[in-house]
């Protein structure tokens, strides 16, 4: 797995950038932890988006900020655009410092989590660093996280990691040469971290910054809207498949696994299942017949991650299929309680 960086005493100045959208229930929340963070304050800046919120959250931002006795500037904006990418580049258009980290309010950070992320950029070839979203046993996500941060870990080690962590991400300003994102396709982390790789740095996960949710569940429109905006940011990031050495590599790997694989296993399931079944109902010998659909059964539940992989390429197979059929889900619409 990739190394992390050995301490630095790198603090340069530092905007963290906050998007909301109806975060009434967690912005206070959040900006007491960045301001808690372990981190120089005369160096912080806070820069929150607000996305057409309709339960006051830029209002309660102001008034939290206002009454701090903090000396960390700070800036609430309001757009008049439903969405995360757009909140994105409006703040590209804004932030004036080197770095720049992405935060989502619902997050749960660790507060030596900005020095962690800062100790990379003493890289002059690292351009974006994610965090690492660690989940319980209970929850219906952890086997796929589980795998996931394995997964990107081993990319970061090899190259740079295309899928990103959103709920905290730093960024070299540079690295992305004034270009912001599609706003049609969401995936607005990872979109930067490729545009970051495009343009000649590295993107990688750090699992010394493990951030949190408290929501234990993640509803499955939510999942469906991930994986539309993951497997529409691959496509439309295909040029990165040829000429990036390992990376182009990562890429076609992931570009599989998102794409091609769910239909290649689901396909092949039903046609164990169709095969077992027609074994079941021809076949004279009593002993086949209870064999076939228990076959089946093993396979599907043999353990957890066989289960959550099926699961996980059911998500990938319906996200394709809605798109094809016209049906996308990117209206930016955080889950609160």
């Amino acid at each position: 797995m990739i190394i992390p960086p050995a301490p630095s005493n790198l603090h340069p100045s530092l905007t963290i950038f906050l998007p909301t959208r109806n975060e009434s229930s967690n912005i206070q929340r959040k900006i007491d932890e960045v301001l808690g963070m372990d981190y120089p304050k005369e160096k912080l800046s806070i820069l929150i988006i607000d996305s057409e919120s309709t339960d006051k959250t830029s209002e309660i931002a102001k008034n939290h900020l206002n009454k701090s006795t903090s000396q960390v500037k700070w800036e609430v904006v309001s757009i008049n655009t439903i969405g995360k990418s757009p909140a994105v580049n409006h703040a590209l258009s804004l932030i004036e410092t080197d770095f720049f980290v992405m935060m989502d309010a619902d997050a749960i950070c660790n507060p030596i989590s900005l020095k962690l992320l800062m100790d990379w950029f003493e890289d002059d070839k690292i351009g974006a660093v994610c965090g690492m979203h660690q989940t319980k046993p209970e929850n219906n996500d952890f086997q796929y996280r589980s795998r996931f941060n394995i997964t990107r870990l081993g990319e970061s080690y090899f190259d740079s990691t295309p899928i990103f962590e959103g709920s905290i991400c730093a960024f070299r300003i540079k690295s992305l040469l004034g270009q912001g994102i599609r706003e049609d396709i969401n995936a607005d982390d990872s979109q930067l971290a490729m545009l970051s790789r495009s343009n000649g740095f590295k993107s990688v996960m750090d699992s010394r910054v493990q951030f949190y949710e408290e929501n234990k569940t993640i509803s499955r429109t939510r999942r469906l809207r991930r994986a539309q905006g993951i497997i529409r940011t691959l496509y439309a990031n295909k040029r990165l498949l040829f000429g990036k050495g390992r990376y182009s590599s990562i890429m076609a790997n992931t570009m599989y696994f998102h794409t091609f694989f769910p239909w290649i296993l689901i396909s092949s399931l039903m046609l164990m299942a169709s095969s077992s079944l027609a074994i079941y109902t021809t076949s004279k010998d009593p002993s086949l017949q209870e064999l076939a659909p228990f076959l089946v059964m093993a396979l599907m539940l043999v353990s957890g991650i066989m289960r959550s992989i099926i699961d996980g390429c059911l998500i990938l197979l319906e996200a394709q299929i809605k798109l094809l059929t016209g049906n996308t889900l990117n209206k930016w619409n955080p889950e609160r309680d």
